[in-house]
């Protein structure tokens, strides 16, 4: 492992170790308003056009206010029923079969299912009705039909209801997830371009703050009388820092080594700095060098540490970077300042958010036993 304290930086290896994956919300509540009204009327066209047109319109003739009355209001409550046991078939199926699983047997299986509820939905609301209100469909009848006939020609109705229905009510849930998909990837796309931005500003940010520059000069002079190797040493290690910055601004990813690399060289110029006041333990295995983290990531993370608290050689800061089979780790003894810096959970935030739109597991932030950690995830 590595131990890095006290301006200097000693390693030595680490002997042991071990060795080893969204959803979109439907606004039902639209289909219920629009869609029960804009259904009926569709299906009263259907209707009428699996019908013998001259019977069917001959029972008009006959028909009293309360015939017609009676005829809306079932069509719209079979209209509602049907939206309604759509939505209850697509709210099961999401929590079972969710669209991001598998779009293509997703949309099959609730397909299927819609066409077996909806066919015996309309083959008993239509024997009902033949039972009850058997002068509502005596077309049929003067079509001199059997009742065999007539079941027959109900369950054909049925049929080509149900399967007009379940066609019509799956595409529009499958059109919308797919709508849903494309609007949230481009979304995904402008985000991480802005994410990319806002970390390039930050690089760039760090790179030119005065405070940083001022700090590092500062220190380069007092050293370089002192300890002229030390100095390019440390002249090395600031072009290091600097050189790894510019070279990972726009990249998604970096390794653990190559980050690791980097923050031996960013902590050589904070142990030069406050000396004894930060002490850095470093035990990572070699097999978890190769995983990949977004770059600069230690960098946040370790300046998160720093600016929450005091550092100062009776209370140093002692921080410990280990990697597990899943995560790396950043933990630090607490001791926090007393006036807070402003911008202190930028850090954190914009890790969190890279991870996120990597599709990746959040960091894991934890703060109990005067210890705070932040577990980031290995990739």
């Amino acid at each position: 492992m590595y131990l890095v304290q006290a301006g200097s930086i000693k390693t030595k290896p680490m002997i042991g170790g071990k060795s080893n994956a969204g959803p979109f919300t439907i606004n039902y509540r639209k289909y219920r308003l629009w869609g029960t009204p804009a259904l009926s009327v569709l299906l009263y066209m259907v209707f009428t056009l699996i019908n013998p047109m001259t019977d069917f319109f001959k029972e008009y003739e006959n028909y009293t206010l309360t015939n017609y009355f009676a005829e809306i209001i079932s069509v719209v409550f079979f209209a509602a029923v049907s939206i309604e046991s759509g939505i209850i078939v697509s709210k099961i199926l999401n929590q079972y079969m969710p669209w991001d699983v598998s779009p293509r047997r997703r949309m099959i299986v609730q397909l299927v299912l819609q066409v077996i509820i909806f066919a015996i939905f309309i083959v008993l609301l239509l024997m009902l009705a033949n039972r009850y209100y058997g002068n509502f469909y005596s077309f049929a009848i003067n079509l001199e039909l059997s009742s065999e006939e007539y079941d027959n020609l109900i369950v054909r109705q049925a049929v080509i209801l149900g399967i007009f229905v379940s066609i019509l009510i799956t595409t529009i849930f499958t059109g919308e997830y797919f709508f849903n998909h494309w609007v949230h990837a481009r979304l995904e796309v402008v985000m991480q371009k802005s994410l990319v931005v806002q970390a390039q500003l930050e690089a760039l940010k760090t790179q030119i703050d005065p405070h940083f520059l001022f700090n590092n000069f500062s220190t380069l002079t007092a050293i370089i009388e002192e300890d002229p190797a030390l100095a390019v040493n440390y002249v090395q290690m600031l072009a290091n820092v600097y050189r790894y910055m510019l070279a990972n601004q726009k990249e998604q990813l970096a390794s653990v080594e190559s980050e690791i690399d980097f923050i031996r060289a960013y902590l050589f110029l904070y142990t030069m700095r406050y000396g004894n006041a930060l002490k850095v333990e470093i035990d990572i295995c070699d097999i978890y060098l190769s995983k990949r983290i977004p770059p600069m990531s230690l960098q946040l993370l370790m300046e998160n540490a720093m600016k929450h608290n005091e550092l100062s050689g009776a209370h140093p800061l002692n921080i410990v970077i280990k990697a597990t089979e899943n995560h790396l780790s950043v933990k630090n003894n607490l001791q926090p300042k007393r006036v807070k810096e402003p911008g202190l959970d930028m850090g954190l935030k914009n890790i969190s958010e890279r991870y996120r739109l990597l599709s990746a597991p959040v960091p894991e932030v934890s703060n109990a036993n005067g210890s705070f950690e932040v577990k980031i995830p290995l990739l």
